[in-house]
């Protein structure tokens, strides 16, 4: 059987509660306190950091060439992955959202506490 080889390891990219996403050729980690990290996929080299607010438990997803992060108390974070990592958007959904959003069909599916919803462009 073949044995799995390190390739890197970085401290500073331990995530919370969510899991790390990789989306083009970097990876993703919302490590406590709220701090959204980008590194290389291939190097962990760290390329930047942002803050958000909130707590989390979901995982950023990516779609549409943005990151979607939903805190906790129901406020949305879309992220511009680039070199910039800045937010682009904020929306607060009003309810506890604990789950993944998932990305089908050019629709993005949020679930919360009370409700379902699906977003997709007009």
């Amino acid at each position: 059987p073949e044995v799995a080889e390190i390739l890197w390891q970085e401290g500073s990219l331990a995530p919370g509660a969510p899991s790390p996403l990789v989306f083009d050729n970097s990876v993703f980690v919302l490590s406590r306190p709220n701090v959204l990290n980008r590194a290389d996929a291939a190097t962990g080299e760290s390329q930047w950091k942002l803050r958000l607010s909130g707590n989390f438990s979901s995982t950023p997803v990516a779609a549409s060439g943005h990151l979607f992060c939903f805190n906790e108390d129901g406020t949305a974070f879309v992220v511009d992955p680039s070199e910039s990592g800045r937010i682009v958007s904020t929306r607060e959904f009003g309810e506890t959202i604990l789950a993944t959003p998932a990305v089908a069909g050019g629709a993005l599916y949020i679930r919360s506490d009370g409700h379902l919803w699906k977003i997709t462009a007009p």
